[in-house]
């Protein structure tokens, strides 16, 4: 039993608590059920991130053949992974409406303001 991966992992458990407890204090209103379903996954990809990282060092710390626990490595990635899908899904997912036609010259990059 190494106390270094005990400490760690419980550093990052406290980490993965510190992550929920901040984002369940943010305001957040969805414009509907597909925002709502993308924010708790979004939340939880979050903190499991913190608390699967934590797992990952407590396994090291008490198994003894740790080296069976190297694809749980995965289950970080795989978080990281949705967290940044979904913060994408979040960040993009409304339709803007425009009040004027797309510039074939700015590529997309138009000022979001009225142009008179």
């Amino acid at each position: 039993m190494s106390v270094v991966e005990i400490v760690i992992a419980s550093l990052c458990g406290l980490g993965g608590v510190r992550s929920v407890v901040v984002w369940l204090r943010r305001p957040f209103e969805p414009a509907g059920g597909r925002e709502r379903a993308l924010y708790a996954l979004y939340l939880t990809a979050r903190a499991g991130w913190w608390f699967t990282l934590g797992f990952f060092f407590l396994g090291y710390a008490l198994v003894e053949e740790p080296q069976g626990l190297r694809w749980f490595v995965l289950v970080p990635i795989a978080l990281a992974g949705v967290q940044l899908l979904t913060g994408f899904g979040l960040g993009h997912g409304h339709e803007r409406h425009r009040s004027h036609g797309l510039d074939p010259e700015l590529n997309g990059h138009e000022p979001q303001g009225d142009p008179r």
